[in-house]
Order: C-alpha cells, then sequence, then structure tokens
C-alpha cells in the first residue's frame, strides 16, 4: 500500500476476510507521509487506533520493530495501549491495531494545562517514574518527549515503540545511559521549571536504588549539551514546513507561520 488518498470513513481488511476483521477508519490522526498513517477507527465495535506501515521498501522493518517496542514496554510492565492485533491487511501492509484510550490527553497537553508548582512537581514525578521502569528494564525511548506519552484516568501510557530500543535486555541501564535518556526529557522544559527536576530525580534515584547526587552531577554536564541541540534543530525547522510550521513562499517573498496561527484570515 502507498499514501492513502481516501476520504474517511473507509473500510481496511485485516488478515483473514471475514466480515468482523474488517476496520472502519473514521479519522486521520497523524500521517508521516510514504512511511506512517494513523487512524481512529472502529473495529468490532469498539473504537480503535489504527497504524498502517506504508514505506514501499521499509514497511516490513518498521512494522517489526514498532511490534518490539510494544512487546518490551509490556515485559517491563509499563502502562501502554493495548495491542488488538498485530499483523497485516488482507492485501500485504503491514498494521498494528490499538485500543482507544478514553478521553485521553498528551503528557504535553497535561502538562500545559497544569498551573502550580506543586501540580507539574507531582506530574513529573510519575512521569519520570515510567522512565525508570523502562530503565530498570534495560530500555531507552530514544525518541523521549512529552507527545509520547499519553494520559487516561489519571494513568500514564508509554506509546511509540518504534523508538524504543534495547540495550541491555533484563539488566538495569547504568547512570551514564540513564542520564543521556533523561536530559531528551528535561530538556524540553524551560529553565524556570528546572526546580522541578532536583524533585524528580530524588524520586528517580530512590525508586531505582542509585545516587542522585550522581545523577544530579551527570545531568549537569549532558542537559546543557541537549539543550542546545534542541535549540539548534528548532530553528533550523523554521524555515520549512512541518508539523510545527507552515512555509508559504511566493513571488519576491516568503513566509513562515506556526500552524496553529496559519488561518484563512492569512
Amino acid at each position: 500500500m502507498t499514501d492513502i488518498d481516501k476520504t474517511c470513513p473507509f473500510h481496511i481488511q485485516l488478515g483473514s476476510n471475514t466480515a468482523e476483521d474488517s476496520v472502519q477508519c473514521v479519522q486521520l490522526l497523524r500521517a508521516l507521509p510514504g512511511k506512517r498513517l494513523v487512524y481512529k477507527g472502529t473495529w468490532r465495535h469498539q473504537p480503535v487506533i489504527v497504524k498502517l506501515f506504508i514505506d514501499p521498501r521499509n514497511a516490513e522493518r518498521h512494522w517489526r520493530r514498532e511490534s518490539a517496542g510494544v512487546e518490551a514496554i509490556k515485559d517491563a510492565c509499563v502502562y501502554s495501549p493495548e495491542v488488538l492485533f498485530s499483523g497485516h491487511l488482507d492485501e500485504g501492509t503491514p498494521v498494528l491495531v490499538f485500543g482507544f484510550l478514553p478521553d485521553a490527553l498528551t503528557a504535553k497537553e497535561v502538562w500545559n494545562s497544569l498551573i502550580t508548582f506543586e501540580a507539574k512537581a507531582e506530574f513529573l514525578r510519575h512521569l519520570v517514574e515510567l522512565v525508570g521502569s523502562l530503565h530498570d528494564a534495560g530500555l531507552v525511548q530514544e525518541d523521549l518527549h512529552l507527545e509520547n506519552f499519553l494520559v487516561s484516568n489519571q494513568q500514564i501510557y508509554a506509546i511509540d515503540g518504534d523508538a524504543i530500543r534495547v540495550q541491555k535486555k533484563g539488566e538495569p541501564l547504568d547512570v551514564g545511559a540513564c542520564v543521556k535518556n533523561l536530559s531528551l526529557l528535561f530538556a524540553q522544559f524551560y529553565p524556570e521549571d528546572d526546580d522541578l527536576i532536583d524533585d524528580a530525580i530524588y524520586h528517580y534515584s530512590k525508586q531505582r536504588n542509585i545516587s542522585a547526587e550522581q545523577v544530579q552531577a551527570s545531568l549537569k554536564i549532558y542537559l546543557p549539551e541537549i539543550r542546545r541541540k534542541r535549540r539548534h534543530k528548532y530553528v533550523k525547522k523554521c524555515y520549512r514546513t512541518c508539523q510545527e510550521f507552515v512555509r508559504v513562499k511566493r513571488p519576491g517573498r516568503m513566509a513562515v507561520f506556526r500552524r496553529d496561527a496559519h488561518g484563512e484570515t492569512l
């Protein structure tokens, strides 16, 4: 399957040709052109999330990597949306079907809604404890950002198995690997929220029975470097159309807008 140009709703057929394995896709949630499509859908009278892998050359590899990552998250006893189907469509496209989480928000949306120091500190503690469980299982989330976690019924869920890497299967990560990974998460927060990090590190270190002082010392080395790289990447991204920005070029002029500000009036 190549990029789908169908207008929702439409049906796709899983593995067998029975009527109960027909999935209705009702809303496109995310599209990575030429790679992945994510839909909200309905299967067997229940809401689901459908992830289609459409890369002509690498779809099978991407599907296997995502499936393995989701299984690794489950083995680490970390909450993740239930996999209801892992396989192929009747015409061969790799697909994953997940259970739908009711009223789910991304961790970023939850974080942006929090006002008080105490509320932010509590949420960050829970999030870092989840990451600590991954680290205890020898796992690294290489794309560790707030939109790769969902919150439903006050429970945090890890998503995006594609970015999960097994560093030491069944063996906890060493402090250096942990801090590098945590730096990816902490670098997303504004410096004025840095006071929250010390509290999160204390609970993380207590959970994993490692030295908080050692973690904090290493973080002072890695965090500024990760923030510098993020800033450089963000500035480069501002000059092209992407998930956050829209680039409009006309004869004699060029403009870039945040996607959420690029309305009909512009």
